[in-house]
């Protein structure tokens, strides 16, 4: 793998970080950006970054292209169905 890990630690608390600004009761410390983080944290995201940059190096790209679109199916149901739970005032 040619990518730095610190990189892919990066990308990984940006994506964290940009899901926990959709909660709405988001703890102060899920925003916190990567380079406030400690070290131990940031080891952490670097992992994660890791796990998932080898996974698609493995990863047939036809396998992941399905993957990707039964997950996009999953979550075009589940917002329809928060839609339709929210007009009924649920």
């Amino acid at each position: 793998m040619d990518v730095d890990r610190d990189v892919l630690g990066r990308v990984v608390r940006k994506a964290w970080v940009q899901w926990a600004r959709t909660q709405p009761n988001a703890k102060p410390f899920w925003l916190v950006p990567y380079d406030s983080l400690t070290e131990s944290d940031k080891e952490a995201d670097r992992q994660i970054g890791e796990a998932v940059a080898h996974a698609l190096e493995a990863a047939d790209l036809s396998d992941y292209e399905k993957m990707l679109g039964k997950a996009n199916e999953r979550i075009l149901k589940l917002e329809a169905a928060l839609k339709e739970s929210l007009k009924r005032g649920k």
